[in-house]
């Protein structure tokens, strides 16, 4: 027998509601979760492979669940309760084992709700959040967006004297003209034999009159003359 002090009267019909039905399903509805897995034994692992998911979901359980939940009365934990509790985990555990622990903490109250201890799984409405591989928990003296500016003045300085000289650089290689680098080849400017542009050069370039021999050009010039060769 057990004595409880309730506040007002419609606490003590709460109270003997759930004598009631912990009468009626065999299960005291005010167990604690430590005491409840105890009572349940393995039959939360149901499905799971015993060599290696199963052990590592014991594990989760054993040293982080029972810890943070163990003592607590089934009917008081609740999402928010449980979305507190993981935070402080991922505090200090990486993202696996954070999901080897949330995930045994998830089947045994299913098994509550199963047995009626409980009437909805608040494991199941916590907050959703990202533990894959990908996720990334970034330090709070990071998250400021002064964390990543440049640390003074002479670095930003620095930079920009960095980024014009390699501006610089890449003007005056695309500034000097294609014909200029053939001159500086040893391109010399056409004979009067050469082309004329016009009317009459399309004609001449029709029947060959302004090829030029190849052995008068030189190979530079030849990569940079816009007339074809002659071959001899």
């Amino acid at each position: 027998m057990r004595a409880l002090v309730v506040p007002d009267e419609e606490a003590a019909e709460t109270f003997f509601r759930d004598l009631l039905k912990s009468s009626e399903i065999g299960i005291d509805r005010r167990i604690t979760f430590a005491d409840y897995l105890a009572t349940i034994g393995d039959r939360w692992t149901r499905g799971l492979d015993p060599t290696s998911t199963a052990d590592g979901y014991k594990v989760g359980l054993r040293l982080r669940v029972l810890p943070a939940l163990g003592h607590l009365p089934l009917s008081q934990i609740t999402s928010g309760m449980i979305d507190r509790t993981i935070d402080d985990w991922e505090q200090v555990h990486s993202s696996s084992t954070i999901k080897n622990s949330i995930a045994p903490l998830v089947r045994v109250l299913d098994e509550a709700v199963r047995d009626d201890v409980l009437a909805s799984n608040p494991a199941r409405n916590r907050s959703r959040r990202s533990l894959g591989k990908s996720a990334l928990i970034i330090p709070v003296e990071q998250t400021s967006p002064r964390a990543h500016a440049l640390p003074d003045l002479a670095t930003l300085n620095r930079l920009e004297a960095t980024s014009s000289a390699r501006r610089s650089t890449t003007t005056a290689d695309t500034s000097t003209p294609t014909s200029s680098r053939a001159r500086s080849a040893g391109c010399g400017s056409p004979t009067s034999s050469g082309p004329t542009f016009g009317a009459s050069s399309t004609r001449s370039s029709r029947t060959g009159a302004a090829r030029r021999p190849c052995a008068e050009s030189s190979p530079s010039c030849r990569a940079h003359s816009p007339l074809p060769c002659e071959t001899t």
